[in-house]
């Protein structure tokens, strides 16, 4: 929140700006901050908590990203599977079209895709 001060532009520097944007000098307590480190912010997490958290989280992000591909089917294509691998890549557009059509072409009999 903003101070009456910094409202108008008084002595405001971009440093206290950004805290008051980011909320920095507020704590918020989240759900997640709450479940790992309690309520009142004195509980530890362990390694093998956190490594949990982070595989099953890593698990459902996975399982989201193929089902938007696979849009209701339990396979994705070739195709599918290099847009997945191509989204987080930094190509240009070109770049991208052209690596997204390198696969290789089935014959008409096969059915290829990749299963959940």
């Amino acid at each position: 929140m903003l101070t009456a001060a910094k409202q108008d532009n008084t002595h405001c520097s971009d440093e206290d700006v950004e805290d008051d944007i980011l909320q920095h000098k507020k704590k918020v307590n989240t759900t997640l901050l709450v479940h790992f480190f309690g309520p009142k912010g004195d509980h530890e997490l362990s390694y093998d908590e956190f490594k949990q958290f982070m595989e099953n989280l890593q698990e459902e992000v996975l399982e989201i990203e193929f089902q938007e591909f696979a849009k209701g089917y339990h396979k994705i294509s070739e195709v599918e599977f290099a847009k997945i691998l191509l989204r987080y890549t930094y190509l240009r557009p070109d770049q991208y079209v052209f690596y997204r059509d390198q696969h290789v072409q089935p014959s008409a009999d096969c059915v290829v895709g990749l299963t959940v």
